[in-house]
């Protein structure tokens, strides 16, 4: 019998146990610095197809959400997602509980459109009291979603464009994203995932990053919230490298 309750309900594999052992009384670095992290952080960017993408290691699936949400926004922006998204009903409000409001759109099997973002979007720039609202500071998906439907690659080119064009990043979660690329059914693959992001010149932290990973960069502070809007009109786009943070 099957049971899709959780990730951890049967322990590791055996083989996986045996390794531990050959090599639990070996002395080296802590904290990701070990020949074996660096070997995993390498198979990682072989897999991606991006030798330049910097890796980082976390620990669960809710405590890497909530710091790469919390590191890519600023104090007074929300992340968009589905109203059935995982951060939005499933992570016992580990994401608001570090200031940054989880803002929802309509969802379809689990999914979001990229018409129902734009238009959220939209609505908020439009809105000439917006200084006093929650900016939309980027936009969360996970593949598979909690209905454990998946999105296509056009479906995800199409929110990648939204996104661009409003000058955001896209945040894909990766704890379930091998189930989705296992998936007879899907047309999405991890190459293709890296590929799909935005450069950012006037953000405050430009970020580029590899859909479900990414790293924040420090730069001059932006004291007017206001040029973020200057952000949506902007055509010019520079590229910037890969940076990671996964899961």
């Amino acid at each position: 019998m099957l049971s899709f309750e959780n990730d951890y309900s049967e322990g590791a594999h055996e083989k996986i146990l045996q390794r531990f052992m050959e090599t639990n009384l070996e002395k080296v670095s802590g904290y990701g610095s070990d020949p074996y992290c660096e070997s995993a952080k390498q198979k990682i960017r072989e897999a991606c197809e991006c030798p330049q993408a910097d890796v980082y290691f976390l620990t669960g699936g809710t405590q890497t959400n909530a710091v790469v949400i919390s590191s890519m926004l600023e104090s007074y922006e929300g992340v968009v997602a589905a109203q059935t998204g995982h951060v939005a009903c499933h992570e016992a409000g580990a994401i608001e509980y570090s200031g940054h409001k989880v803002i929802t759109v309509p969802q379809y099997k689990g999914k979001m459109k990229a018409e129902d973002l734009k238009n959220c979007l939209k609505t908020f720039w439009d809105d000439e009291s917006h200084e006093h609202m929650v900016f939309p500071g980027m936009v969360y998906i996970s593949h598979p979603t909690e209905y454990g439907t998946l999105y296509t690659k056009a479906e995800l080119e199409e929110i990648s464009s939204v996104c661009r064009s409003y000058n955001i990043p896209l945040f894909l979660d990766g704890a379930r994203l091998g189930y989705g690329l296992m998936s007879e059914e899907t047309d999405v693959t991890l190459p293709m995932l890296s590929l799909i992001h935005i450069s950012e010149p006037t953000r405050r932290t430009p970020i580029s990053y590899a859909v479900f990973c990414l790293k924040k960069k420090k730069k001059q502070k932006q004291t007017n919230k206001t040029k973020k809007k200057k952000a949506t009109t902007e055509n010019t786009h520079i590229s910037t490298k890969h940076s990671s943070v996964t899961s």
